[in-house]
């Protein structure tokens, strides 16, 4: 009989009790299951379940075995990439643990120990059997994939979710309204977007061969200034806008290009390296949008205003003044600092708040709008 699944939570205890869990005291891990052994698959499928909801299913097999079939809304990593490919997995202090998918102990042992040395919480290891995917597929065929599309189950920084992805507790004003994902008003808010995008002299990855007057090149342009290895630039992307991410580090530039890739959004995306200090690759009025996470170049504010079409957005995210660390007021921001740069008669703050990181240190939460001409 046909079994539906939904998501609730399932305390470890009655899966253990329910299951036949074979312990590995040699790990870290909470649990093993061995899916060809004597245990009761609706349970293990319904604990499954549970993961996929909250993004927290990776699939450590190789590419081919991923393709034929794979749990629906796992993201594939195979374990000889995970050690070079852990940007892609959620931050060390995120909430819950991961579920491992492993066709081999070997392969999820080894997983398992690449995991653990990066401080990322394990669940469970689940190791696959003819009999469960048998099974998944008779009486729960809504949890099989098939095909080579991973999922995401890494995060952006939580400031362009906040605005990007607004929940019932965020006001109105305090979002992102040219969101090519969450609005059609593009046109209207901003203008003629008909002209070819802008590029950078410095630029990594693959480039697109789009005609300046497609859909492509109409997308709302958003740059990111010390993207890092590009998880806010991809996440943009993969959104609908055309982004131009920016570091003067190649090692992390390489990155996000690879991270752009593996989510199939380098058709919208570009890597630039470039010192920004030394060389500013735009002119006035070119973006839709401008992010700074972790990026305090106060020499730059002029520029980033100036860059930012009228209609447009500054998302800015930084440590405060007692923070502890950075130490130097070069490197962290005051109270207030942003709104006064970034504030009237040019821009109106649509919101400018503080919140508390994970380690303890206050960062800002800051959101601009620049007025229309």
């Amino acid at each position: 009989a046909s079994v539906c699944f939904q998501p609730k939570p399932v305390r470890n205890t009655q899966v253990v009790e329910m299951c036949d869990v074979r312990e590995d005291t040699g790990s870290p891990v909470t649990k093993w299951i061995a899916t060809d052994a004597d245990v009761d698959l609706s349970v293990v499928a319904h604990w499954i379940s549970s993961h996929q909801h909250r993004r927290r299913l990776l699939d450590v097999r190789d590419r081919t075995s991923f393709c034929v079939r794979h749990i629906a809304g796992s993201s594939n990593i195979p374990v000889e990439e995970l050690q070079a490919r852990k940007y892609e997995l959620p931050a060390s202090a995120s909430v819950g643990g991961l579920c491992v998918f492993a066709d081999t102990k070997h392969h999820g042992r080894k997983a398992v120990e690449i995991l653990a040395a990066s401080q990322r919480g394990i669940d469970y290891v689940v190791l696959e059997s003819p009999a469960f995917w048998d099974y998944l597929t008779d009486s729960a065929a809504h949890l099989v994939g098939t095909g080579p599309k991973s999922s995401r189950i890494w995060d952006p920084s939580p400031v362009l979710q906040e605005f990007l992805e607004p929940t019932g507790s965020t006001a109105p004003s305090s979002r992102i309204l040219i969101d090519p994902l969450t609005s059609n008003k593009f046109d209207d808010l901003c203008g003629d977007t008909t002209t070819e995008q802008p590029k950078c002299k410095h630029t990594l990855g693959v480039e697109s061969n789009q005609d300046p007057g497609s859909a492509q090149n109409r997308r709302p342009l958003a740059i990111d200034l010390g993207c890092g290895c590009g998880r806010d630039a991809v996440y943009l992307a993969a959104r609908g806008w055309q982004v131009i991410a920016v570091d003067n580090r190649p090692k992390m530039l390489q990155r996000a290009v690879a991270l752009a890739v593996h989510e199939s959004v380098e058709h919208c995306f570009q890597a630039s390296e470039t010192d920004l200090e030394r060389e500013w690759p735009w002119d006035k009025e070119q973006a839709d949008l401008v992010v700074c996470i972790r990026f305090l170049v106060r020499s730059l504010f002029p520029k980033i205003a100036d860059v930012v079409r009228p209609g447009g957005y500054i998302i800015y995210s930084h440590f405060l003044e007692g923070c502890g660390k950075p130490r130097s007021p070069k490197h962290f921001l005051f109270r207030g600092e942003l709104a006064q740069v970034f504030g009237p008669p040019l821009f109106e703050v649509l919101q400018d708040a503080e919140t508390i990181i994970e380690d303890g240190r206050p960062v800002c939460c800051f959101l601009a709008r620049k007025h229309m001409a």
